[in-house]
């Protein structure tokens, strides 16, 4: 299954012959991909799920969402449950072991190269800044600017009107 979504992702475009998401490709800047657990995996945490997105489901069920790329548990969330999924699995492969099951995306290798390395962390990390927190069905996060740049823009203005006078 994710080599169908590898093929369907066809480098950021959505448009390959695989699983396709016209969601993520919708996205800015590559912030939102196809994520997929099988709910049948046996490492804590990751499977033997009752209910996904509302459904009841078996643990024969592979699970599937578009969510934000390092959202590991595939909840529709970036925090700190993602992040420790990916560190301690990070971890692991610094000591020279496999997770458990190999590598996949609830591991942590969301570009399914088969490594949890520096390429994961920029998907993961750029999600979580642009995400603003918030869940993924809320749809892209919109830029907003902090209050200090509101505040220095106003400052610049003013500046520039005294200087005129």
């Amino acid at each position: 299954m994710a080599d169908w979504v590898a093929s369907g992702y066809d480098g950021g475009t959505w448009q390959g012959n695989g699983i396709r998401s016209s969601a993520a490709a919708a996205q800015p800047q590559s912030l939102t991909a196809v994520g997929i657990i099988d709910n049948n995996d046996t490492e804590t945490g990751i499977g033997g799920l009752t209910e996904f997105a509302g459904e009841l489901v078996s643990l024969e069920s592979v699970l599937a969402a578009c969510t934000w790329w390092g959202d590991a548990n595939l909840d529709g969330i970036l925090d700190s449950n993602d992040y420790d999924r990916v560190d301690t699995n990070f971890a692991r492969v610094q000591q020279g072991t496999v997770p458990d099951g190999g590598f996949r995306w609830a591991v942590g290798d969301f570009d399914g190269d088969g490594a949890i390395d520096s390429n994961d962390y920029d998907l993961i990390d750029n999600a979580f800044v642009n995400s603003a927190g918030g869940p993924v069905s809320s749809g892209a996060p919109v830029p907003t600017p902090e209050p200090a740049t509101l505040a220095l823009l106003a400052i610049g203005a003013l500046a520039l009107l005294r200087r005129r006078r």
